[in-house]
């Protein structure tokens, strides 16, 4: 049982949960909890949640009432909303620069650079990479960053402004 990955969606939009399992018609299913599903007793039920929802499935055999679990976490997320600043201290919060809204620009560029205008880092899918405070391995010190996104999408936005690091 595998209740597929955890997705990060549009404010208002709807997505398919992913849960996959061998022999479905073998099985009935559960999620809870319900909120937001179209039919909680399906394999695949569309969810349009307004808030972050972590979803449990239950695949119950109809032969030997054995039961498997599963869970899956649908995040919504409004348009981009960028940070003024992070601690990368790594005491495991604020570690990294994460900029929620980028998960819906899988092609943004996020171009960061220090008070002197050196590049200290860029690429691109940010969400997955999101920026730590390093650069060529080194810890940068607190100061006040440049950034510049360009989101590549039909509207060709681009952002630009500042943040700051504290150590």
């Amino acid at each position: 049982m595998d209740a597929g990955p955890d997705k990060l969606i549009r404010f208002g939009t709807s997505t398919t949960l992913d849960a996959t399992i061998s022999n479905p018609a073998n099985y009935n299913f559960l999620w809870t909890p319900s909120l937001f599903l179209n039919n909680a007793a399906i394999l695949n039920p569309v969810s349009t949640p307004d808030v972050p929802v972590t979803y449990i499935i239950q695949a119950i055999d109809k032969i030997t009432g054995c039961i498997s679990t599963d869970g899956v976490l649908i995040t919504p997320v409004f348009d981009i909303f960028i940070p003024t600043g992070f601690t990368p201290n790594n005491d495991g919060r604020n570690d990294k620069w994460v900029i929620p809204g980028l998960a819906l620009y899988p092609e943004a560029q996020v171009t960061v650079f220090n008070r002197w205008g050196q590049k200290i880092y860029e690429t691109k899918g940010y969400y997955s990479n999101p920026w730590n405070g390093y650069y060529k391995g080194v810890a940068q010190p607190s100061d006040v960053y440049i950034y510049m996104i360009q989101l590549n999408d039909e509207k060709k936005q681009f952002f630009k402004g500042t943040f700051t690091l504290i150590r």
